[in-house]
């Protein structure tokens, strides 16, 4: 491999890793990855911002021959796939400092095994000149870890921001030419990644705003050249109006839920509402991740063990908690056998979402006309609510 040029003197040197498909089984990365990795020649100084997962650090090193020196390393996020090479760039470059925040500092210390005079913590808005060329950083925390931040390079418009405006995809192609399928990717990488924190990110973005841009470098992905197409998706995804579309996940043990669900789905469209419906059985839980982004309810169709929900949608109650979407509504349905506790259950697993509980239609063996009764009313009630919120 050799580097890609960017801008004089900016240059590529990232890696590919055409096999990852996600951390520990956590979700999945059907496009593989990029770790990716910036060389800066000044005039007077050289800096590397961010390196590779250590897996790849060969490919790294391949594009550095010829490096004779590298003055500053850049640490923007500590993340092991972002800093894995560190320690064979610190010895194989032995007057290099890291650049970091502080917090940074301390948990790179935790990772690795080095004198700590090696790094030198940063300060928000701090400048550090390379002659011709200069890098500024800003301190941008819980994008999606607390130490994260960004940097800036004015002569060239470059935003280097690490994890964020990233996606999963390993590509011969250095800019986001396929603009659906960097769109698809780097959406489910949000859901993944950082829609628990799109109110943070919210405020960075109108920081960001402020700035000239002319090319957003991200960590993962390809390179945005035409950086207000990432912006727009990501200031849509960050909105707090969700979409006229709801999320319907559902599974069946006997097909009883599965019948009610089939209802409900053809009553709420009935109202000229988008339905978006997953069998949990066969379904990735992270298209229903994906769905999340816009929705604005998720109806879950649950049938009972044990008087508790059944373990799949109990899970993605725990994901879609932790996920924190912008649902304004939510509700259960499902069919039991002798009792139930599966709405509470379900209910109480989802404390961290600030949502209106629309009325929840359990039933006792196989849905009859009062069942589909009360999935009428239910449609009718989510339709309503889309009124007054201006959905529909």
């Amino acid at each position: 491999m050799i580097p890609k040029a960017i801008k004089e003197n900016v240059f590529y040197v990232g890696a590919m890793d055409w096999d990852y498909r996600g951390p520990g089984f956590l979700y999945q990365s059907p496009e593989g990855t990029s770790y990716n990795s910036f060389f800066i020649k000044g005039k007077e100084k050289n800096a590397l911002i961010d390196s590779v997962s250590s897996s790849k650090k060969e490919l790294l090193f391949e594009q550095l021959k010829g490096v004779e020196k590298i003055d500053y390393i850049v640490v923007q996020h500590v993340e092991q796939d972002r800093s894995g090479a560190l320690w064979a760039l610190l010895q194989s470059y032995p007057q290099a400092k890291v650049l970091c925040t502080e917090k940074s500092k301390q948990m790179l210390l935790d990772l690795i095994t080095t004198d700590a005079s090696r790094f030198e913590p940063i300060e928000d808005s701090q400048t550090v000149a390379l002659g011709g060329k200069s890098m500024q950083f800003f301190e941008t925390p819980w994008v999606h870890w607390p130490e994260t931040m960004c940097t800036y390079i004015p002569q060239d418009q470059i935003l280097f921001t690490c994890d964020l405006f990233g996606s999963h995809i390993a590509s011969t192609e250095l800019y986001a030419y396929d603009r659906l399928r960097v769109y698809q990717e780097a959406k489910l990488y949000y859901a993944q990644v950082m829609m628990p924190f799109r109110h943070i990110i919210k405020k960075h973005i109108e920081f960001f705003d402020r700035l000239k841009i002319k090319i957003i470098a991200p960590g993962h992905g390809p390179v945005h050249n035409d950086p207000q197409f990432i912006l727009y998706a990501y200031k849509n995804w960050i909105d707090d109006f969700p979409s006229n579309m709801v999320t319907v996940p559902y599974v069946s043990m006997h097909g009883n839920t599965k019948k009610m669900t089939e209802y409900l789905v053809k009553a709420i469209s009935d109202y000229n509402i988008h339905v978006q419906q997953f069998d949990m059985a066969v379904t990735d839980i992270w298209k229903i991740a994906v769905s999340l982004v816009d929705a604005s309810a998720v109806i879950m169709g649950v049938p009972t063990i044990h008087l508790a929900p059944h373990p799949a949608i109990a899970t993605l109650s725990f994901l879609i908690n932790s996920l924190r979407p912008k649902l304004l509504f939510a509700s259960v349905f499902g069919s039991y056998g002798w009792n139930t506790r599966a709405v509470d259950s379900i209910v109480s697993f989802l404390p961290d979402l600030n949502f209106e509980l629309l009325s929840p239609v359990m039933c006792k063996g196989v849905p009859n006309d009062y069942t589909f009764k009360q999935l009428d009313d239910l449609a009718q009630q989510l339709a309503e609510k889309h009124v007054e919120a201006n959905l529909l």
